[in-house]
């Protein structure tokens, strides 16, 4: 017989419905099973949130205890408050054993989930919600929001066992007045992850204050800062390293010199997961040596594997920075390590130095990447007239193809993770020209484009044949030319395709109601969200399940609700049809409305 200890590690494996299966194995089986299947709680919608809190009054208590995480999504809690204080002490008595909770918001996120835990992906998800009413949870160790100060001060009894917490700088600057000597014992001995945001009166933080810190949280990992103002960089001696600290992230800073930026590279020597995000501040004179600075600094992190920039400053400095980075990458002064690196952000204008990204000459920095995020207005000025999309226009002649047609071969070959975004202009993308620069892809997210299949006939005029392992494919307020044929490409060419996020995509050329057919395909998530075929909102999906003897579910809106009379003028349904094996995770959205699971 197989030990419990082994079953618990081989049931983590398995996917919700497996879990079902094992759980009418034996007593002891079931009670494994169980506790993993409620050990995480993601809240993605309100209508969870509501389903969530009601069921938890008819839970046995064994499953209640089985809860140990709860994440939430910072956009539905406000929904249902109106950015009212969160009272939520009434999860204190239902989740009696929960170890973490979160109310986050995921930036840059367009359908595919980030596993957070990773130091890689964890500045993606940040907390989100001020003045949460949290309860005291006895075994708390995880703490991803902003709470009120009567919820902080109930914690102040368990800082000692926190491995994760977030506070303002208000809460920050309580706790250090009281223990201000530096011989008194660390207040966070156990803290990994720390995040400090703007209070409503005061969002300074200095650099004594930084170091006492530091001094409180000697096993720190991960530290953001988030919309506050560095100011006074004097300190009487200089800073002890931090070795400790991996990822760091700074989150619409304002700074006042590059005094700060020699500070930074004395405190965190290891870091491995680096975001840049320093906005100007107003009346702001010593803006001299930034570039230099942070170029300085971001070379000089030889352990570093993941860098983001969203802004430096001003475009000026972003696009010197970026400059100086591809000619130490190029010409192997820099011998760096990046396995990530991001440019996102809304400039208002682009920034020159992007055209070099990915030419021969300069593609050294994102040649070894595994995975690339970009936001392409860094990359092209909103200048680009309106036009009509066509069926007959498959070129670059009119709009802009991104990647580009001359693409080296070698660019993106060891990309598994791609993510693109774009607003104003209308951007193209081809998808087989896509996977075929990026043979090893695994994963994309494409915000704001032209969608087709084809590649530019004017630089392929002979068809591509592409084969790729792509298990993730997320759409988010695109166009889909010929989108019969983009359907047909999904079923036929992507034969590992396990997650799929249509979000706000506009299907040209659908003459039908759109229909999916995955066979025997297993999907772990279909999300399915405000889809319109020729001016056609799609207000329900249809989702066959073969593995459930061809068990069909529908998913639509109540029929007395005031959006379906806004989205429907008549009473004739129009379906997106999906069939597959079985399907863990199921949304379906009309346009600004909550998620229907």
């Amino acid at each position: 017989m197989v030990p419990l200890e082994v079953v618990g590690y081989i049931l983590q494996q398995l996917q919700p419905h497996q879990l079902f299966v094992t759980s009418t194995v034996s007593c002891d089986w079931s009670r494994l099973s169980h506790d993993i299947m409620y050990r995480k709680i993601y809240i993605r919608t309100s209508r969870q949130w509501e389903r969530f809190i009601a069921s938890l009054q008819s839970l046995s208590l064994a499953n209640r205890e089985a809860i140990r995480v709860v994440r939430i999504d910072g956009q539905v809690l406000k929904l249902e408050t109106g950015n009212a204080v969160t009272d939520l002490t009434i999860l204190g008595s239902l989740c009696p054993r929960l170890e973490e909770f979160a109310i986050l918001k995921f930036e840059d996120a367009i359908g595919i989930v980030e596993d957070t835990s990773h130091c890689g992906t964890w500045l993606q998800g940040m907390a989100s919600f001020d003045g949460a009413n949290l309860p005291l949870f006895p075994f708390i160790r995880c703490i991803g929001t902003y709470m009120n100060y009567p919820a902080f001060d109930r914690y102040t009894v368990v800082l000692g066992q926190l491995t994760r917490l977030t506070m303002t700088t208000q809460q920050l600057g309580h706790q250090l007045a009281l223990q201000r000597l530096p011989s008194v014992p660390a207040m966070f001995p156990a803290l990994e992850t720390l995040e400090i945001g703007h209070g409503n009166f005061s969002s300074y933080l200095s650099a004594s204050t930084l170091v006492c810190v530091l001094h409180h949280c000697p096993r720190l990992r991960r530290l953001s800062m988030n919309e506050l103002h560095l100011y006074d960089h004097r300190l009487t001696e200089a800073p002890a390293a931090q070795t400790s600290v991996e990822c760091l992230a700074f989150n619409a800073m304002n700074i006042d010199t590059s005094e700060w930026i020699p500070l930074f590279t004395t405190m965190f020597p290891a870091l491995r997961s680096l975001c840049l995000d320093f906005h100007f501040k107003l009346g702001m004179q010593r803006i001299g040596g930034m570039a230099q600075g942070f170029s300085d600094w971001i070379i000089g992190s030889s352990s570093l594997t993941s860098l983001r920039i969203k802004e430096l400053v001003e475009a000026s400095t972003m696009t010197s920075v970026l400059e100086k980075l591809m000619d130490a990458a190029s010409s192997g002064a820099w011998d760096h390590q990046l396995k990530h690196f991001g440019l996102t952000g809304e400039p208002v204008r682009r920034v020159p130095s992007t055209d070099r990204l990915l030419e021969r000459d300069s593609s050294a920095l994102v040649r070894s990447l595994d995975s690339l995020q970009l936001d392409l207005s860094l990359f092209y000025n909103r200048s680009q007239p309106n036009q009509r999309v066509g069926k007959s226009n498959l070129s670059c002649k009119r709009f802009r193809m991104f990647p580009p047609c001359n693409l080296a071969p070698s660019t993106l070959v060891n990309l598994r993770t791609l993510r693109l975004q774009k607003s104003g202009d209308r951007i193209k993308t081809s998808l087989n020209w896509l996977l075929h620069v990026c043979p090893n892809i695994r994963s994309t997210a494409l915000c704001g484009f032209i969608v087709q299949i084809d590649a530019c006939e004017l630089h392929h005029p002979s068809p591509l044949s592409v084969k790729s392992g792509l298990t993730e494919l997320a759409l988010k307020r695109c166009m889909v030319n010929c989108a019969s044929d983009f359907l047909s490409f999904l079923q036929r060419d992507l034969p590992r395709l396990s997650s799929l996020t249509l979000s706000y995509v506009n299907l040209l050329g659908m003459l039908s109601e759109p229909n999916l057919d995955f066979g025997d395909r297993l999907m772990k998530l279909l999300w399915i969200e405000a889809i319109a075929t020729n001016g056609k909102v799609c207000t329900s999906l249809r989702l066959e399940e073969t593995q459930h003897f061809a068990k069909q579910t529908w998913f639509d809106t109540p029929p007395d609700s005031k959006r379906i009379k806004d989205h429907l003028p008549s009473d004739r349904e129009h379906t997106f049809h999906v069939r597959c094996r079985l399907a863990d995770q199921v949304l379906f959205d009309l346009p600004g409305s909550d998620p229907i699971l």
